[in-house]
C-alpha cells in the first residue's frame, strides 16, 4: 500500500461513495482549513494501482518548525490491512511530521431512541488492532476532550423535513434554532446534491 496526494475531483468521487464519510472529510471543510490558513493536503490510499482509501490531512504546527498531520476523523478506509496500512503511513510522514493522528468513526453501539443499545465487537477488535500496531488510545471520553467530538447522531429522514422536525424533541429543535442564529444553514437537498 502507498499513500500520495489525489486531485480534488478524484477525492471527492471516493468520499461520495462511502458510507463512512462525514464533513469533515468534504471538500468544503478542506477549502475551509486551506482559508484559516492551515496546510492540508487530500491523500489517497492506494492498494496496487486500485484507490481503497482517502482522508484529508490538516498539518498542525508544534513548537516552531515541527507539524503533527491530523487526518481529520481518520481514513475513509475499511481498516482491514492494519499493518500495510500503518507501513504506508509511516513511509509518507516520515519527513512530513513527528506523528500522525487519526479518530476514525469507528461505531462501538448504537444507540435508538429509547435508549436502546447494540453494541458492535468487531469495533472493539479493530480498536486493541490499531493500539497493536503502534496507535494509542487515549480512552473513552466524554465528548469534548479530543479533536472532534466522540457522539455523532444521525437521523435518517423518512419524511418530509418539516414533518421529521414536528417528531423531535423540544429541546432538539430549541438547539437547532440556537444553531441557526450562529450561522448554520439547513437545507433540504437531493441525492445529486450530497457531498457525504
Amino acid at each position: 500500500m502507498t499513500l500520495k496526494e489525489i486531485n480534488e475531483k478524484e477525492y471527492e468521487r471516493f468520499v461520495k461513495k462511502s458510507d463512512l464519510s462525514s464533513f469533515y472529510q468534504s471538500i468544503e471543510w478542506y477549502h475551509l482549513k486551506q482559508k484559516e490558513g492551515k496546510k492540508c493536503e487530500l491523500l489517497g490510499l492506494f492498494d496496487n494501482d486500485s484507490l481503497v482509501g482517502v482522508s484529508l490531512v490538516i498539518y498542525v504546527k508544534i513548537l516552531r518548525k515541527y507539524y503533527y498531520a491530523y487526518a481529520s476523523r481518520g481514513f475513509i478506509y475499511n481498516y482491514q490491512n492494519i499493518l500495510e496500512f500503518t507501513k504506508a503511513l509511516k513511509d509518507y510522514f516520515k519527513n512530513k511530521a513527528v506523528f500522525v493522528k487519526i479518530d476514525p468513526p469507528i461505531i462501538l453501539a448504537k444507540y435508538d431512541k429509547n435508549k436502546d443499545k447494540e453494541s458492535f465487537l468487531e469495533s472493539k477488535q479493530l480498536i486493541e488492532s490499531l493500539k497493536y500496531y503502534g496507535f494509542k488510545h487515549y480512552g473513552y471520553n466524554l465528548a469534548l476532550e479530543t479533536e472532534q467530538f466522540r457522539f455523532v447522531h444521525r437521523i435518517k429522514l423518512e419524511k418530509r423535513f418539516d414533518k421529521q422536525l414536528e417528531l423531535m424533541s423540544k429541546s432538539t429543535r430549541k438547539n437547532m434554532d440556537i444553531a441557526k442564529l450562529k450561522g448554520v444553514n439547513i437545507k433540504t437537498v437531493n441525492d445529486l446534491d450530497l457531498v457525504f
